[in-house]
């Protein structure tokens, strides 16, 4: 939950030793506008049930609850 919603990193060690990072994945490197609109123009024909499944995955994409609230 910290990593993903706070952006929060940690480091993960075994024996005092670092052996990884725990880090949001770094955002995507943005385009500029007309790049957007070549790819719009050349992404073919729309899905009419797209709209849906974004508003389906947005309904179920929650912060767990705090066990401890």
């Amino acid at each position: 939950m910290k990593v993903r919603f706070r952006g929060d990193s940690f480091v993960i060690e075994r024996n005092d030793v670092p052996v990884a990072r725990l880090s949001p994945w770094p955002a995507a490197a943005e385009g500029t506008l007309a790049e957007g609109l070549r790819s719009w123009l050349e992404a073919g024909d729309e899905d009419p049930g797209f709209a849906d499944d974004l508003e389906r995955v947005n309904r179920a994409d929650r912060p767990p609850r705090d066990p401890w609230a």
